[in-house]
């Protein structure tokens, strides 16, 4: 095709520098299924090293008694976990003949997101998206944002083959009405180090308007397709320990049922990890991620995926670790503030700004991880509807705004009337910020005394702080932080708001090293014959302290790719 010699022209000279580093660990062994410990010179000092972790995690656990094996089965490949990389790998896999078992910890499929990125696919085609034109840009970026610590290598997987797995999964949705749609990216970025709009990004919807929408509307309908051609799928069982033979080689997974038994699968080809990453392991993002403070999850991921392979003799990538904040964007309902975008003046519980306000929310996530007590809270005045206008024409910082106000406005407003409060003559931000206040997620007060109040603020600091605020937006120029004056605004017309903005963990990207066929890598950087990885078990791809927003939703685009490449090459495994 006529794009192969124009992105090999340019990825030549755009190579990062690989993320090395780990947690050396031993690998665990079974011989005719028996889980054993392997032990000798090859893998003494992984055992020394993980019996001296600083975290009980680190040391590879007991084996499991056999006795508490309460089921086997037998199957070509296993797929640990039933999400975005998961899902795709186990379709994949059974389509190229494989006989498949999924191992998943909930009794459903479990995905995050809205879509998902890549490159060269025909809907890019269809819509007139020349690829060629902003990849080099991207990748760029991608690389100053990664601190050139992403293995460029594995970004090129994603590059060539992220259109055909696009065009995979549209082939699998057609006729089931949940449908793919890139066009509501446009003009969604203007930050001078970006492009000003991105058409990586492809969201779900669905034509029935009671229907689930995004990834897990499409990972459902994808995982039902694959149950449908023979993929056997175990729900509820939890994966935790690796078995391998006396080579190394992985042959099979035990995984833990409700009832604290196990059952045990046995995989001829391999094992398939994609169980995320470890949002909810707290001793784990002390290790890989202390950036992220206390920042509360939003998934039950404990890093499964990772410490199976870890006590298989495979390497962590050093940290720390890159990973996904976000605050609440979406218009979900009165109980989630909107507006984590807006440049409102930000202070801490101190009454003290905390920076630029209208840098990419990502950073400014990484500005609450340095405040005493990890929250940040937006403060503004009653006339936002004069600043908004302003704001949105600057567009500036990553994110211009939540693109449509009248779906705002429809997920808040029957929380307002219910309320009591006549909406027919508000505006729509109106209305959301008086259904925020309605939901418990916003404080409004008269003075900012009460404000402060209402917030646990330092009150005599915030009012110090707004007044010098208030001087440099009639001075117009921030000369603290030097925000652009369109994303100013003066606080001076009570009531005043307060919207209090705590950064969460959307999922941690950091994870086992990988090559570019998804194979575990060993501590050595040798293959762990039998075991691949994909999604936010995997790892190598994401560097820096944030993701690079360089290429949105490539968390997932990543999943889908991977999970598909994992399959593909597992499934050709002799």
């Amino acid at each position: 095709m006529q794009h192969e010699m124009s992105r090999r022209s340019f990825l030549a000279g755009l190579a990062g520098t690989a993320a090395v580093g780990g947690t050396m660990a031993m690998g665990l062994a079974g011989c005719g299924g028996q889980p054993s410990a392997r032990g000798g010179s090859e893998n003494g000092s992984a055992a020394a090293a993980a019996s001296q972790g600083s975290y009980a995690w680190e040391q590879v656990p007991e084996p499991i008694d056999e006795h508490l094996v309460s089921e086997e089965l037998e199957c070509e490949i296993c797929v640990v976990g039933a999400g975005n990389a998961g899902v795709v790998a186990a379709l994949t896999a059974v389509e190229e003949g494989a006989d498949v078992v999924v191992m998943q910890k909930h009794d459903h499929v479990q995905t995050q997101g809205t879509g998902h990125a890549c490159v060269y696919s025909k809907l890019q085609e269809s819509l007139g998206i020349d690829c060629d034109e902003f990849i080099p840009r991207a990748v760029r970026q991608w690389q100053k944002d990664s601190a050139c610590q992403g293995k460029w290598e594995l970004l090129n997987v994603w590059i060539d083959h992220s259109g055909e797995m696009d065009d995979w999964i549209n082939a699998h949705l057609e006729g089931t009405g949940i449908f793919e749609d890139m066009t509501y990216d446009k003009e969604w970025r203007t930050a001078e180090d970006y492009i000003s709009w991105m058409p990586f990004s492809c969201g779900y919807g669905n034509e029935d308007p009671t229907g689930e929408v995004g990834c897990i509307a499409a990972m459902t309908e994808l995982g039902k397709q694959a149950e449908q051609l023979g993929a056997r799928f175990v729900w509820s069982v939890t994966g935790e320990r690796l078995e391998q033979d006396d080579s190394g080689r992985v042959v099979a997974i035990l995984g833990k049922k409700a009832d604290d038994t196990y059952v045990r699968v046995k995989a001829s080809k391999g094992v398939i990890l994609c169980t995320g990453g470890y949002d909810s392991n707290m001793e784990m993002r002390a290790k890989y991620l202390p950036h992220s403070r206390d920042f509360p999850e939003c998934s039950d991921n404990f890093g499964e995926g990772l410490l199976m392979s870890l006590w298989a003799g495979a390497r962590i990538e050093d940290g720390p670790h890159c990973t996904n904040l976000h605050f609440d964007i979406f218009p979900v309902s009165p109980t989630t503030a909107w507006g984590s975008s807006m440049p409102w003046l930000r202070v801490n519980t101190e009454g003290r700004r905390v920076g630029n306000e209208a840098v990419a929310y990502h950073w400014i996530a990484l500005q609450c991880g340095e405040q005493p007590d990890g929250n940040t809270y937006q403060i503004f005045d009653s006339d936002f509807d004069k600043y908004y206008p302003a704001i949105c024409e600057g567009k500036t910082g990553l994110f211009k705004t939540v693109p449509d106000m009248a779906m705002c406005r429809a997920a808040y407003e029957p929380a307002v009337q219910e309320s009591g409060l006549d909406t027919s003559t508000m505006t729509d931000l109106e209305v959301v910020y008086e259904g925020c206040v309605v939901g418990g997620s916003a404080y409004r007060a008269d003075t900012l005394e009460e404000l402060a109040s209402l917030a646990g603020i330092d009150a005599d600091k915030l009012k110090a702080t707004v007044d010098h605020y208030n001087e440099m937006y009639d001075a117009g120029m921030d000369e603290d932080c030097f925000k652009e004056y369109q994303c100013m605004s003066a606080v001076r017309t009570p009531p005043f708001y307060c919207i209090p903005r705590r950064p969460y963990v959307l999922g941690t990207l950091g994870g086992v090293d990988i090559n570019e066929k998804m194979q575990v890598l060993d501590t050595e950087g040798n293959v762990i014959p039998g075991l691949y990885a994909a999604g936010n078990t995997s790892g190598n791809l994401f560097g820096g302290l944030v993701q690079s927003m360089a290429i949105p939703a490539l968390t997932i685009g990543r999943a889908h790719t991977f999970g598909r490449l994992a399959a593909k090459y597992c499934a050709s495994e002799a």
